[in-house]
Order: structure tokens, then sequence, then C-alpha cells
């Protein structure tokens, strides 16, 4: 997987590997028969360790809900005592809208929606890395423009004390933040909760500080994954569903984002649950460490699809809609808990035959025979492996893999009534899905 030959003692991370590389390792260690998880990767970083872990045969990652509360009730403490302390604070005249993960795939595109409208302050690690971000999207120039006179950037750390900011500017924009929309989070399908929690968990903790003494409303960007990946059953979830309808969260992505909704709701602020946030209705073009497009490459490079498994069903929800929704509820001052989905899912079959017309053609293959056509295909289409692990669903591999499966969606309708009046998630229609599937294949890895 990585080109190099280890040895016992090697890690693999040290080698090389990332997050997608440890989704593939398990991808193919699935194919060899091994039961591997992501958190194993983690956890037992070198072969020798590893291969121990695998004859210990370690269950698949999963927290109750109470476990989370418990993990995380010490960090809303912090946020109480300092919202009685936050009264005598003098707050300036010369606001503006603190926006954290602008450099992120929804961030970016928030901060561009915000800019015409209101003076917004980033705290990034990398203020450089902004400027690049905003150069690959759409009307991400507009936002540059406005660099000098409606955008502040700041650089920090939101997983720091005071966001590792000087004492003076910590100051200054506890005094000018009006409002906190929190967007940054490490989007990882790999990593355990252990190595989401500094950034998902205690990054909101730090935001929820700073708003306290700011006075500020908290905008938070959470996840359906908290339902969609919970022992929740099958159903409608609703806007105003509480997070504890749920009791088990499972994979580590859905258990940081559980931990950090319960902390901002616990502070008050108003959630926006996300769907599977895809590309561009214009352009097609999605994130480059995007889930769904490896899939779609991984069918593509297969040139196969399961047989009888047209209904699993997938939430689209275009990112140009998911940051306007956000945008404009943040600027009408929002109030509560919205759905940002879609109230159509797309299905297996209409990604098959999106596939299709564009020129790509799919042999159907019984589920049973499915892994084996992937394992003897990923050398030459290494992408193929999203492929065995975003079809698990149904199968004895399921609990183990379940973060990594395309099709949460399935059996789920997303109540979405709230999010409405400001605008409705465009459908999956074949016209969109075309974009999708001629950006994806057009982002082919050689």
């Amino acid at each position: 997987l990585l080109g190099v030959m280890p040895t016992p003692s090697d890690d693999f991370f040290a080698l090389g590997g990332d997050s997608l590389a440890a989704i593939e390792h398990v991808g193919l260690a699935e194919l060899a028969g091994l039961p591997m998880t992501a958190d194993m990767l983690y956890e037992h970083r070198t072969l020798e360790a590893l291969v121990a872990a695998l004859e210990h045969a370690a269950p698949a990652s999963m927290n109750t809900c109470t476990e989370l509360i418990v993990d995380v009730a010490e960090l809303r403490e912090t946020h109480r005592a300092l919202r009685r302390a936050s009264r005598d604070l003098a707050v300036e005249q010369d606001t503006s809208i603190l926006l954290t993960g602008a450099t992120g795939f929804l961030g970016a595109r928030v901060l561009v929606e915000l800019v015409s409208q209101a003076r917004v302050t980033c705290v990034v690690r990398d203020p450089g890395a902004l400027i690049s971000t905003l150069r690959g999207i759409t009307d991400g120039e507009r936002a540059i423009t406005a660099m000098s006179s409606h955008v502040r950037v700041l650089a920090g750390d939101l997983t720091a004390p005071q966001l590792k900011l000087p004492d003076a500017v910590y100051d200054q924009l506890a005094r000018t933040t009006s409002a906190i929309v929190h967007c940054a989070a490490d989007v990882s399908l790999a990593k355990p909760y252990r190595a989401l929690r500094a950034t998902n968990v205690e990054g909101t903790a730090r935001v929820l500080e700073l708003a306290a003494l700011a006075g500020a409303r908290v905008h938070h960007a959470s996840t359906l994954s908290v339902f969609v990946g919970s022992d929740r059953p099958p159903g409608t979830l609703h806007e105003t569903d509480a997070l504890e309808t749920a009791e088990r969260v499972y994979g580590g992505y859905a258990q940081a984002k559980w931990a950090a909704e319960w902390l901002a709701r616990e502070a008050g602020a108003s959630i926006y649950r996300f769907g599977l946030l895809t590309g561009e209705t214009g352009t097609g073009r999605a994130s480059a460490r995007d889930w769904l497009t490896w899939f779609v490459r991984g069918l593509a490079q297969l040139g196969a699809v399961p047989r009888g498994l047209d209904e699993l069903a997938v939430d689209l929800t275009p990112i140009d809609h998911a940051s306007h929704v956000l945008a404009t509820l943040v600027l009408e001052d929002a109030r509560g808990t919205f759905h940002v989905a879609n109230r159509r899912s797309a299905t297996l079959a209409d990604l098959a035959a999106a596939l299709r017309r564009a020129g790509i053609a799919l042999a159907e293959v019984d589920p049973v025979d499915w892994p084996g056509v992937v394992a003897a295909a990923h050398l030459a289409a290494p992408e193929a492996t999203a492929a065995v692990l975003g079809v698990c669903r149904g199968t004895d591999r399921y609990a183990r893999l379940r973060a990594c499966d395309v099709f949460q969606a399935t059996d789920h309708a997303f109540d979405t009534s709230r999010t409405d009046e400001v605008a409705s998630c465009p459908p999956p229609t074949p016209e969109l899905l075309d974009r999708y599937i001629a950006a994806a294949l057009e982002a082919r890895r050689p």
C-alpha cells in the first residue's frame, strides 16, 4: 500500500500513511480475511502490534451516549464558570462574526456567503492555506478581495488555551465577537474517538469558552451521523429529536461529533445537522477527500456493481446549498436545531445509471461474490477498496465497517421543515448526478 517493505517495528503513519490510506488498509485486510478496524491501525501502528491485536479480535469502536457525556462533563463545567464571569466584559462597537474551519470544504464557502453582509474574523492554523482554498472554489475570489476590509485572519489553534492567541488579541476577540460559526472539524472516517477528541470535542469546548466571555451566540455545525451512525431504529429523523434518543454511537467520527453537539446544546448553541455534503450543483466538484467520490471511482474502476441492492440510499446535500442555508440562518440569528439535508435520497441504482450514462460499463455481480471481484482488481484499481467498504450493510462485517458505509441514509427520512423555510435542498436529479459523476471521473487518480 505504501510502496515500501516495512520491518515489524515500523510505524504505518511514519512511513507515510494517512487517514485515506488507513481506510484502504482496512479494506485490503478485509479482502484478505482479516477482521480489522481503523481504530486498530491507529492504536497499534506497527506490524508486530497489529498482529497481536488481530489475534485478540478487538471489537468494533462503540461508545454509549452515557459514556460520551461522562467523558466531556468537565469541559462543560469550564464553560459554565466562564459564562458567569462574562458579565464584567466591556463589548466594543466594531463587532464581527468569528468563523472557524474557514479552510475546510464547508467553512470556505460559508465565508464567501458571509463577507458581502458582515465583517468576519477567521481563526486558522495556516493563513496561507486560506487563500489557496478560496482560489479553488466558485466565487472564492470575492472573499479574497474582501480580505483587506471585511475579513480578519488570525493564526491560532482551536485545541489550545485561548486558541493559542496572545492575551491582548484574545481579549479583543472576546470584546468584538457578535456570533461564532463553528465549522472546524477533523472529518475522518478512519480515526478513533480518542484521535478526534482534541480537534472535534476540545476544540468545540474552546469555542464555547470564548462565546461565554463574549456573550456571543454559537452556530455549531454538526452532522446527521449522530443519528445514522447510532443504534436508532429506522424512520424519520426530526429536527426536534434529542441526541439522547440514541443509546450507542458507532465509529470515532460520529462519536466525536455526538459529544461536541452535546456540549454545544448544553451551552445553548444553535445546531445545524448536515447530511452528506457533496459537490457544487453547478460544477459537481467535491472535496478531494470525499468518500462518495472515492466510492464512485471505485465502481468505475471495477466496471461492476453488486446486484439486488438498488434501493440502498445515499443522502446528497450540495455544498453550495448547505453553506447558503447556514450563512442565512447565522445572519438571522436563528435559534434551535436545523437539519440541512435532502428530503429525497439517491440510490445505488441512481449512481449506477449515471455511471452508465457517462460511458462506464457496469456488470452486475452477486453480493456474495462482490469482495472477490474487488480483491482481484485492487492492485490495478486501488480505489476499488472503497467499493467493498462502501457496500457492507447486511453483511457480517457491517458492525466493524459501518462508519465507511456510503448508504447510511437507507431506511431513514430527514425532517427538514425548519430549514426549508430558508431554502429547499436541490433533489438528486439525473442532471445533478451526471455532474457529480463527471467531476468524480475527471479527478480519478492515474
